[in-house]
């Protein structure tokens, strides 16, 4: 019987203890509260180094966005065509001819003239 009451006892220290130590732990830090710099006492979180920098950071992110699409778009278009092409029987550059270099034409004169015509413009002169 004393055993029974000692496994109890050391079973419900045991949850007490798993109890505590839950209560203690922190919650994780979100990505704007994690520290980048202490200096002493003070600290400066990502969110404080991202609203510093952040607006110098806009054209870069347009770019990193901006190429990371392009080469998206560029595989996806790539993997496309092989698919299609093997479905065929074809090869990749066969499947191009048939179905888009023989169905592309050279722009005519009427579509290049406003495009010219705005390039060899002079600009007025500022009163």
């Amino acid at each position: 019987m004393k055993t029974k009451y000692t496994s109890t006892f050391i079973g419900c220290a045991l949850m007490m203890l798993a109890v505590v130590a839950c209560a203690q732990q922190t919650a994780p830090p979100t990505a704007g509260d994690e520290v980048v710099v202490r200096i002493g006492d003070e600290v400066i979180t990502a969110a404080e180094v991202e609203a510093m920098v952040g607006p110098s950071l806009v054209k870069l992110r347009q770019e990193i966005y901006t190429t990371t699409v392009g080469e998206l778009n560029a595989q996806i278009f790539e993997r496309l065509v092989t698919e299609k092409a093997t479905a065929e029987g074809i090869t990749r550059e066969e499947f191009l001819a048939k179905h888009v270099d023989g169905k592309t034409t050279e722009p005519d004169e009427a579509r290049t003239l406003p495009n010219r015509t705005m390039q060899n413009r002079v600009p007025l002169p500022r009163s």
